[in-house]
């Protein structure tokens, strides 16, 4: 079947994660399907890059767009009734082209990516549409105006407002739906929300396994780390976390890894904080340590940070809302902690007990193993897309 697939991003490099999910998923559904992908991108593709995965695809079409330009269409947009997350993202001469292809091509399916790239197609009939919700955005939108000054705070809660109202209205536009978790399928305000497919993410099983180097650090933590989340989950490391462990009489070593670090990072730089921005491979940064922390304050999404901490056999102390999309179990498959001096108490724990941590690591290679492959995950999507 011919599957026209719309990203609001181009998928690789893997330093996102709606990039991560994405490149997985056309990856999967290439070998059974015609890939057409059309994708928004603010930069130059590099050549290895758009020849990688136009080793899978049948077509790949870039709409090169400015970030002064997204700026200004924020900007209009607030004037507006739909989210600035929508008109950002959109244009009208990448739909013309869209719009053209599709007629030319007669694609069996469309499916597109986040509630960013819906305008391009909700008003086409007569083909199946699925839209990947990927998580509740407005919920995420909301919290993160809680951790914002005047006047930012009050644009944030619009959005989130904007939000929720667009993921309730886009629903009806499409015929399949499909989330990354429970959770944030029961934030999605629709009548018919338990009906959104939960199409959960997965790990690179064959390629994220352990690999033997040095153990230079006690503690990892890596993400993209100019996104909000991760910015304030390093911070809470470094500002109450690490106190916290000092109280004990102890101050374990920190690796704070991953693209574009936030300036706000650079500042904990230390003896004991070291911060590092992108690397080639993640398995040096995360078997560089001997615990990975997860105090993430976020409800919304799934961490992918945390499978791929226990694919690798690093163990993991998470906050329980990072946890809860990934249903993993306290004790058995890592470690939950609250506060900082919870966090404290199971890292040194973990340090000082060293068969419980490889205890620890080895049922969660099992738990994801079980659970977190992106081929089963995959299927499921396959399933949705070639039904009826």
């Amino acid at each position: 079947m011919k599957l026209f697939v719309i990203l609001p991003r181009f998928p690789y490099p893997l330093d996102k994660g709606d990039k991560l999910r994405a490149y997985h998923q056309i990856k999967d559904l290439s070998k059974q399907h015609e890939i057409y992908l059309f994708c928004l991108n603010e930069s130059n593709v590099e050549k290895a890059d758009l020849e990688h995965i136009q080793s899978f695809c049948k077509e790949v079409h870039i709409h090169y767009v400015s970030s002064v330009m997204q700026k200004i269409k924020a900007f209009f947009s607030l004037f507006s009734y739909k989210p600035i997350q929508v008109a950002m993202f959109y244009s009208s001469s990448f739909k013309r082209l869209i719009h053209r292809k599709i007629n030319e091509l007669k694609p069996g399916h469309l499916y597109c990516q986040l509630i960013r790239t819906s305008e391009y197609i909700k008003d086409i009939h007569g083909i199946k549409k699925t839209i990947d919700y990927m998580d509740a955005l407005s919920t995420g939108m909301m919290r993160i105006s809680g951790e914002n000054g005047f006047p930012m705070n009050r644009i944030y809660k619009i959005e989130s407002k904007r939000l929720l109202s667009y993921e309730n209205l886009i629903y009806d536009y499409f015929d399949h739906h499909t989330i990354i978790s429970e959770q944030d399928q029961d934030l999605i305000y629709h009548e018919k929300r338990k009906h959104i497919k939960v199409i959960r993410n997965g790990v690179d099983i064959e390629n994220l396994t352990a690999i033997d180097i040095p153990k230079k650090y006690d503690l990892v933590f890596h993400g993209n780390m100019n996104y909000p989340p991760n910015v304030t989950s390093a911070i809470y490391i470094v500002e109450e976390i690490l106190p916290a462990c000092r109280q004990l009489g102890f101050t374990p070593s920190v690796l704070i890894s991953g693209a574009n670090p936030h300036p706000k990072l650079q500042e904990l730089a230390s003896d004991k904080v070291h911060i590092a921005g992108w690397v080639d491979d993640i398995r040096e940064s995360y078997c560089s340590a001997r615990i990975f922390v997860a105090p993430m304050l976020i409800n919304t999404g799934l961490q992918n940070k945390i499978l791929e901490s226990m694919s690798l056999r690093v163990p993991c102390i998470s906050s329980r809302m990072a946890n809860n999309a990934i249903k993993a179990i306290d004790g058995k498959h890592l470690l939950i902690a609250s506060k900082p001096e919870e966090f404290a108490k199971k890292i040194q724990h973990l340090l000082e007990n060293e068969h419980q941590a490889k205890r620890l690591a080895e049922e969660a290679r099992k738990f994801v193993e079980e659970n977190y492959t992106w081929e089963a995950n995959n299927a499921k999507l396959n399933a949705l897309i070639s039904s009826k």
